[in-house]
């Protein structure tokens, strides 16, 4: 622990282990330092994490998944591009995935020459997941670096990312990234969610 909230105690589940859980019993930022050894101690690397702890969080980062809560983001932010069969810019070409919120996932997905492997939606979003540099997913950051709606955070609430972590205006970010972190749950049905 670098740094804490004063009077605070924050803890990790384990020192030792390759994944580990934080508690804090106090609200505000923890930052905190990782090392990681190789099991031959040939190597190490450290990299300092900022925590931020926010009881009034309208949601446990642990308990977000993929049809509770992404899909609500992905349909009110995302279908102005992503859309098919509408007049947004999927339909016209040049945008990769059709956000297809279908019951019906994987085989409710419209085979065509844009969607190779008819992946359903969950999966299509998954594929988009950098585990090891989540903010540089796709899902979160195009290719060009810049942030979905061609860099245009003023007009869509949630997003606004040069803002500091917890601003209401980057809610919807924070919350991709929580879920990505907590290992992109499913949540939805058998048929949704056929990876493990």
């Amino acid at each position: 622990m670098i740094s804490s909230p004063s009077g605070s105690s924050g803890s990790f589940s384990s020192s030792q282990a390759v994944k580990t859980s934080f508690s804090a019993d106090t609200d505000g930022v923890y930052v905190i330092n990782l090392q990681a050894n190789s099991s031959e101690g040939t190597g190490s690397a450290n990299d300092t994490l900022t925590i931020l702890v926010d009881s009034g969080l309208g949601y446990a980062p642990k308990e977000l998944s993929f049809y509770s809560d992404v899909t609500s983001i992905m349909s009110t932010n995302c279908l102005s591009c992503h859309d098919n069969g509408g007049t947004g810019k999927g339909k016209i070409g040049g945008v990769p995935v059709w956000w297809v919120a279908d019951n019906l996932q994987p085989s409710g997905i419209p085979t065509t020459t844009t969607d190779p492997a008819a992946l359903g939606f969950y999966e299509q979003v998954r594929r988009r997941v950098n585990f090891e540099y989540v903010e540089d997913s796709l899902l979160l950051k195009k290719p060009s670096g810049k942030h979905h709606y061609g860099g245009n955070t003023a007009v869509n609430a949630g997003f606004d990312t040069s803002l500091p972590v917890g601003n209401i205006a980057r809610y919807n970010d924070d919350m991709i990234v929580n879920w990505i972190a907590e290992g992109v749950v499913c949540g939805g049905t058998a048929t949704q969610c056929p990876l493990k």
